[in-house]
């Protein structure tokens, strides 16, 4: 007989090792599961949630930003309207406002079928010039509707600021 097929028959004939074979077989099962979970938890609870969580917070602060710049954009083109010599230039800076401010609500969940709708559903304590928006607005549809209404630049100026306002209490620039 060879040397390996001894150390075989010692292993397999002998009621002592093939006790202990078994009771290491469920043994090393048992730690093989209790290290498959401490795996788990350290990825679930370790470095690849913080790093998945880094990136969310980039792409935020990214989406956020991006957003920001093209908001102030648009209202920066609203305001230089507004600093025309020109009374046609203010009065569609209001109307532009208005129509900005409206936009606004809508993308921020406020439904409705107009602006009034929308402008109904934000509560005082949301915008704190709610009245002055509203005085704002029917300027702007007396613009939209009467030509033969005229508009001063100081109430031009007011309505617009009016909305700037409210679009800052609502944090949209």
């Amino acid at each position: 007989m060879s040397i390996i097929q001894s150390i075989i028959s010692f292993f397999t004939a002998s009621p002592f090792v093939l006790k202990v074979y078994f009771y290491l077989k469920y043994i090393l099962i048992i730690y093989s599961v209790i290290l498959l979970v401490a795996v788990i938890l350290a990825i679930i609870h370790g470095r690849p949630k913080k790093i998945i969580k880094q990136i969310e917070q980039d792409f935020e602060s990214m989406f956020q930003k991006e957003k920001g710049e093209r908001f102030t954009g648009k209202w920066q083109e609203i305001l230089k309207r507004l600093i025309s010599a020109e009374e046609a230039g203010y009065r569609l800076a209001v109307i532009e406002a208005d129509k900005f401010f409206e936009e606004a609500l809508r993308r921020l969940g406020y439904v409705g079928d107009n602006f009034s709708d929308r402008l109904k559903q934000v509560h005082p304590t949301e915008i704190k010039n709610l009245n002055e928006v509203w005085q704002a607005h029917r300027v702007r549809n007396s613009l939209a509707h009467d030509t033969d209404f005229k508009l001063s630049r100081g109430e031009a100026e007011k309505a617009v600021d009016a909305y700037e306002r409210a679009l800052r209490d609502l944090e949209v620039i």
